[in-house]
């Protein structure tokens, strides 16, 4: 029987929504992300991702967005999270291939594609870690 992979300290009880139009792609990096402990929330959209957040209960601790995509694209999307009260927060991670139009102010980062997934997995530590509640171990 095989052992169970230890979950990374910074994705223990964490949220991840990836908004991502390649099925692939959104298969992969939820699959890694999964492995890494995250629970992650998918959409194939902006508008789905908006429906999505806008029906949950609470809200993810950091938002994966690809800008180009059908229906409402990445750049839309933020624009929407940053006029609303309940989302401005949230750190915004965009993915993408394209850097014209630049990405929208405010974002917490910008990863290029295709997706080197250590610097994925980085990225969304980086805006987690701070997030956690101290152990009071020292």
């Amino acid at each position: 029987m095989n052992a169970p992979i230890p979950e990374s300290p910074a994705a223990r009880e964490k949220t991840v929504l990836l908004v991502e139009d390649d099925h692939d792609v959104r298969v992969a990096l939820r699959r890694l992300l999964e492995d890494e402990g995250y629970d992650v929330w998918t959409a194939g959209d902006g508008r789905s991702a908006f429906d999505l957040l806008q029906r949950a209960a609470t809200v993810p601790d950091v938002i994966v967005v690809d800008l180009m995509m059908p229906v409402m694209d990445g750049w839309k999307l933020i624009d929407v999270l940053k006029g609303d009260a309940r989302f401005v927060d949230i750190p915004v991670i965009i993915q993408s291939a394209f850097r014209e139009p630049p990405p929208p102010d405010g974002v917490a980062g910008f990863l290029d594609k295709p997706i080197d997934e250590e610097a994925l997995l980085r990225a969304i530590r980086r805006h987690v870690i701070r997030f956690m509640p101290s152990t009071g171990d020292g």
